[in-house]
């Protein structure tokens, strides 16, 4: 009886399989140290008699060596045989296969049986011939083997923690078949590579947090082994001991919402920023949150923001939320238009080379410039023919070109002159009293020269203690023969600079120029705790310059604070009804030398509604004055020099308080010394000044030849600033002029721009000499010197004022 043995032994990488057919031997198990599980025991091996049994075992030799024995016999007794019988012997059980006798190549592999199942008895022989058989299988292992290494365990690592910290737990440790690995078909480790172990038997404590849960819900709860509890902090949005919460107000915290606060269950929120105004809307949890994140409202600034519509070429300038219009679009100086469309303007006289379709106020300087070169603000155009006037060689069209027509604007061939002061009879409102001015105070179309009652106050001039002011009352509080009205009384003390005299002053210890009385009650605003008399003081009232004792919502004075009429946007002193635009159509003449012949006075023209004056004569020094009192004030003017004679002064007067006290910024062409010498020195430098006028003396020959002098002269006049440039203006070009004056501060500036560049700056000059006062217009022996487009603008931050 002979069974084949087939082994097929493969490499694959580092490892190694193999794969062995066995018939009628063992199944496989699991081995220890390299044997298989022992078979069952055979069959006796006789039938009468004693005998023997067997039972083997296999090992693999080529991952392990084995220790022992393959086979096991034991005796085994059956029934008594009869010894008269002669009988044949038979083969017993195979045994295990032995271990294959090489690890690579060709080896063999042995088993045996023995001839003892039963023995041969009284000469019998066995079956085989002989007692033993043995078998002999053979096969070849891949030439590619290499000796294989069975696996070791690593040792234990340390245990882990428990995983429970009462009640009984487990904690377990690892080890690892690595030491070493096992290799080349080698055996792996026998046993588990975890290892378990109990812990923390002991009973747990009763967990009060989970059993009766004391703590608010949403609030961490701690139990002690004592048996103890602690609740932690309240949810945010309420207070208590962390057992008990309830909500907490934020709305409490003062000054949490600019608007209402709204408080829930738990946390707080603000409604939104009131109209017109931007700013955060808060909203959170607790106290703290409502403390460091307080709602924040601020007017709505579309120049500030970015989020205005002007043109590129254009200044958004912030009107304040007392406007409909929270801001208006100026076009930049050397450009004009409504402010949302800009073009050049050469001449800078606020009208565009060319038209721009505007959408609202089509028509305000937006229609194409009639003079682009030379300034007309007026546009004015007497003869209609798209030709204006200022360039316009004879606008009246009688043929005689409008330098020797002596009325250039009235159709008058024959030039009659029936007074010969230079004005035809055609235009003049005194033909037979020569008066080359055409003063005409009271706009009744006679000239001064020749009215009986100049002001128009129903006072005959020469009964008329203010022959040029109206003033029906003639009141004359000091009997010296001039009425209050035009009685300024320089001897009297005046602390206050604002060029009025305390005892004519509505607010003898606040300075205001301005004089501004919105309630008529002869108490100035400046000092008036209620200027509109409505029984509510100012710092509670939201119109302080309309009456509304209501108060409301301040819409009685919405968008027109000072009650003129004039919505704020358009309104050059929106806190003063009695300026809302500005007007040179009424101003004074100031002359500063008016004794001897030296030369003559200037001769003003108004042109454009009054915001285009123009000086013809080379005349002695002098003012064209408006009657407009500010304080604080910004100032702009068009300055063009319409010759190519003469190289003198020019310029503009702000603070004028009297013919003693005012400022003045002048503008000389070249350096020049002044022809009189006397009674001092008098030599003017080219370029831009800003000068104190102080004078002891007042108009005449002193102060004539101190305001030429580019320096200082005692108690006459004081140069502020010069510039250092020395850059003189040229004939037949256009600059502007902008002016700011700050009384509060004594804050002083004055820019020139020639076209779009800045071409003089004083920077900030500082002085409190004098608080406010008139502004004007200034000559010194300089003809056709034109002042166009004449703005003067205050605007003190009206949003404070309201409530």
């Amino acid at each position: 009886y002979v069974e084949r043995c087939a082994i097929r032994r493969q490499c694959k990488k580092k490892e190694e399989i193999f794969v062995m057919h066995l018939k009628n031997i063992f199944a496989c198990t699991d081995t220890e140290n390299g044997w298989t599980p022992w078979s069952e025991w055979t069959h006796c091996s006789v039938s009468c008699g004693r005998g023997g049994q067997q039972r083997g075992r296999s090992c693999n030799g080529i991952s392990s060596t084995c220790s022992g024995p393959s086979v096991q016999t034991r005796s085994c007794i059956m029934v008594k045989c009869d010894r008269k019988m002669r009988s044949d012997g038979s083969w017993g059980h195979w045994s295990p296969w032995s271990a294959c006798s090489v690890s690579c190549g060709e080896g063999s592999m042995t088993r045996v049986r023995l001839c003892d199942s039963p023995p041969p008895q009284k000469g019998a022989e066995g079956r085989a011939n002989n007692w033993v058989s043995s078998h002999i299988s053979t096969f070849e292992w891949p030439s590619c083997c290499v000796n294989a290494v069975a696996g070791g365990w690593s040792g234990w690592s340390e245990s882990s923690l428990c995983s429970h910290s009462c009640g009984g737990g487990l904690s377990s440790r690892h080890r690892a078949c690595s030491d070493p690995a096992p290799a080349h078909g080698g055996r792996t480790c026998a046993g588990d590579s975890v290892d378990y172990e109990a812990c923390n038997t002991q009973p747990c404590p009763i967990d009060v947090c989970l059993q009766s849960k004391p703590c608010f819900p949403g609030v961490s709860c701690t139990s002690h082994p004592d048996g103890s509890w602690e609740c932690g902090l309240c949810p945010l949005g309420l207070k208590g001991n962390g057992t008990h919460c309830e909500d907490e107000n934020e709305c409490e915290v003062e000054g949490v919402c600019v608007t209402a606060c709204v408080n829930t269950d738990p946390g707080y929120y603000c409604l939104p920023c009131p109209r017109r105004y931007k700013g955060t809307q808060p909203f959170g949890l607790g106290w703290e949150e409502a403390s460091t994140n307080k709602q924040i409202c601020e007017p709505h600034n579309p120049c500030k923001d970015n989020t205005h519509s002007c043109h590129k070429f254009a200044e958004c300038i912030y009107l304040g939320l007392v406007s409909e219009l929270l801001f208006k679009c100026v076009c930049s100086v050397g450009f004009a238009g409504d402010g949302f469309l800009c073009a050049e303007d050469s001449d800078l006289d606020g009208w565009p080379n060319q038209r721009l379709p505007c959408k609202l106020n089509a028509t305000y300087h937006c229609q194409q410039d009639n003079c682009p070169a030379i300034p007309n603000s007026g546009q004015e155009d007497w003869d209609k023919d798209g030709l204006g006037d200022a360039c316009d060689r004879d606008d009246d069209n009688d043929e005689i070109f409008d330098e020797r027509d002596n009325c250039p604007l009235v159709y008058n061939p024959r030039q009659f002159d029936s007074d010969l002061d230079g004005v035809g009879d055609r235009c003049d409102n005194c033909p037979f009293e020569s008066n080359p001015l055409q003063t005409d105070t009271n706009d009744d179309g006679e000239g001064d020269a020749c009215s009986l009652d100049i002001d128009g106050d129903e006072v005959l001039n020469d009964r008329d203690n203010c022959p040029f002011i109206y003033n029906t009352d003639q009141r004359d509080t000091d009997l010296d023969g001039v009425g209050d009205q035009c009685d300024n009384c320089p001897l009297l003390h005046n602390p206050l600079q604002d060029g009025i005299q305390n005892s004519l002053d509505n607010c003898p210890y606040v300075s205001n120029s301005n004089q501004a009385d919105q309630d008529q009650d002869g108490l100035g605003d400046a000092c008036d705790h209620d200027d509109d008399d409505d029984g509510v003081p100012d710092d509670r009232d939201n119109c302080r310059l309309v009456p509304n004792r209501t108060r409301g919502t301040g819409d009685v004075c919405f968008d027109d604070f000072d009650n003129d009429s004039i919505p704020n946007a358009f309104d050059v002193c929106p806190l003063n009804h009695e300026i809302g635009f500005t007007d040179f159509r009424k101003f004074q003449v100031v002359l500063l030398d008016p004794k001897g012949t030296t030369q003559s006075d200037p001769l003003w023209l108004i042109r454009s509604q009054g915001t285009e004056l123009l000086q013809t004569a080379n005349s002695d020094p002098g003012i064209a004055l408006g009657f407009h009192r500010f304080s604080a004030v910004d100032f702009s003017v068009t300055f063009y020099v319409n010759t190519d004679r003469d190289d003198d002064y020019a310029g503009v007067v702000f603070a004028y308080q009297s013919s003693k006290r005012f400022y003045v910024v002048m503008w000389k062409q070249v350096s020049q010394a002044y022809w009189e010498k006397r009674p001092s020195k008098a030599f003017g430098t080219m370029g831009l000044s800003i000068k104190l006028v102080n004078s002891t003396t007042g108009p005449g020959e002193y102060l004539r030849n101190a305001l030429w002098h580019t320096g200082n002269t005692r108690n006459q006049v004081k140069t502020l600033w010069h510039d250092s440039n020395k850059i003189g203006w040229k004939h037949f070009t256009a600059y502007r002029i902008h002016l700011i004056h700050r009384p509060k501060t004594g804050f002083i500036r004055v820019v020139v721009y020639e076209g779009k560049e800045i071409l003089s700056d004083s920077g900030a000059v500082y002085d409190h000499t004098l608080a406010g006062g008139r502004l004007g217009l200034f000559v010194f022996s300089q003809e056709q010197v034109l002042f166009s487009d004449m703005r003067y603008e205050s605007y003190p931050d009206v949003n404070s004022l309201l409530s």
